[in-house]
């Protein structure tokens, strides 16, 4: 039996974060905030409804993909730059014979801010409220870290997480993509629309 060592439990902890959807690493754009654009708005319009309605979409094909693969060729609904850090971490997760189980279920959507003028086309945020059952198994055993202590396994509870996510369209609103996303702390859930 494979002995699980400290490092290799935040890595798996990092890769698991991607394929749940929580920005890791230094990948710049999983960490940037996507509301500080000063020309974006939150007042709802008919694109953003017809937006909303794609956000939606995404969101179940998102929950329908296998963490322990990548992303199938048809799934145009994931930026190159979104595919390319979740095949990454599935690759990771696979590699470390780490097992994946449980889901991670969406209990509602919300506009956040939308941006028609965003650089290289009109981007908006969403948040996804969502309960959290996923866990780490290898060799048998829990690995699951807790995100504030890597050495502490998490303990065994459904978790209430708030996810703020981008998407993007080149096409002035016609079709969106999933371009990003974020776990975001509890400090920085009050306010939301999931701090219910």
């Amino acid at each position: 039996m494979r002995r699980v060592r400290t490092r290799d439990i935040a890595a798996l902890a990092c890769a698991a974060s991607l394929l749940t959807l929580s920005a890791c690493g230094d990948d710049e754009s999983g960490t940037s905030d996507p509301t500080s654009s000063a020309t974006a708005s939150t007042s709802t319009t008919s694109d953003d409804e017809h937006a909303m309605e794609q956000v939606r979409a995404i969101d179940k094909q998102l929950r329908a993909a296998d963490p322990s693969k990548p992303l199938p060729e048809d799934a145009t609904w994931a930026t190159d730059g979104f595919r390319t850090r979740f095949d990454a971490a599935a690759a990771d997760f696979t590699e470390a014979g780490a097992v994946f189980t449980g889901k991670i279920t969406t209990e509602s959507l919300h506009l956040g801010e939308s941006d028609p003028d965003a650089p290289g086309g009109g981007q908006l945020t969403a948040y996804a409220c969502t309960v959290d059952t996923t866990r780490i198994i290898v060799d048998g055993k829990d690995v699951t870290a807790h995100p504030n202590d890597p050495t502490k396994v998490l303990p065994k509870k459904p978790r209430h997480d708030t996810y703020l996510n981008t998407y993007s369209t080149t096409d002035d609103g016609t079709t969106w993509q999933l371009d990003r996303s974020r776990n975001l702390p509890d400090k920085d859930k009050k306010g939301t629309p999931c701090d219910a």
